[in-house]
């Protein structure tokens, strides 16, 4: 990574908007909160209070967050020394969003994207025609994959497409993480990466979904380690 005083100023504006976004004060409130009015009170005292214009507004606070969360990214990344900090952060709604346009191309299922993403419906349809996108180098492998595996789908294709897409994911993370040069990101986010690939095959497991048919598809590139392949197997005879 360039050298740390690079990073002096988005250091500042990160502590600047976390310390303004929410008064010790609205903690309390909110752990005192006893109905969804009582939460709305406590929402109009911080910035956010923008976005939640009504308390019925609050039944989409993750969607809403998310959303606000993603711009706020995409401001940040402007003044960071190497934009894949932030892309970091970005690249999980643009995962998110190829995956929803995907399954509604295989399973018929509409799935909201999250506004302002790079990668639009156009884009995904080139890729599974395996023709240019300026995102080839971070999507047309799973889209490859995924049509490949969709011919004789080991489980119905929005699950499938679930898989390779968050497998894809947490590998480009690890992967990106480890371009930018700091051991300390880099391990962070390969042991955030493992952790949730375990947790996609516990879940997977207690759908009772057989390790074999899941670790091939998911456990690929950054995942495919000895390790993943033992808890796999663990699993299999249990």
């Amino acid at each position: 990574m360039r050298d740390s005083s690079e990073w002096c100023f988005v250091s500042g504006v990160v502590s600047a908007r976390e310390g303004g976004l929410f008064p010790n004060s609205f903690y309390a409130s909110l752990l005192a909160s006893v109905s969804i009015e009582e939460v709305f009170l406590a929402v109009t005292d911080t910035p956010l209070k923008e976005l939640f214009p009504r308390a019925s507004a609050l039944a989409d606070a993750d969607a809403i967050v998310s959303q606000r969360a993603h711009q706020e990214f995409i401001d940040l990344r402007r003044y960071c020394p190497n934009p894949l900090v932030a892309d970091l952060f970005l690249f999980r709604s643009e995962f998110y969003n190829v995956k929803g346009y995907l399954k509604e191309k295989l399973a018929g299922l509409s799935v909201e994207p999250v506004p302002n993403g790079s990668v639009s419906r156009e884009h995904v349809e080139r890729l599974w025609d395996g023709l240019e996108t300026p995102f080839d180098d971070v999507f047309a492998q799973p889209v490859r994959r995924l049509r490949a595996l969709a011919n004789e789908p080991p489980v119905d294709v929005a699950t499938l497409a679930d898989w390779v897409m968050d497998g894809a994911y947490l590998d480009w993370s690890i992967r990106a993480a480890r371009k930018i040069g700091s051991p300390l990101i880099e391990q962070y986010v390969q042991h955030w990466a493992l952790l949730s690939a375990v947790g996609m095959a516990w879940r997977a497991r207690d759908a009772g979904i057989e390790m074999a048919r899941f670790a091939p598809v998911v456990f690929v590139g950054e995942l495919a380690r000895a390790d993943l392949q033992e808890i796999c197997a663990a699993e299999a005879e249990c």
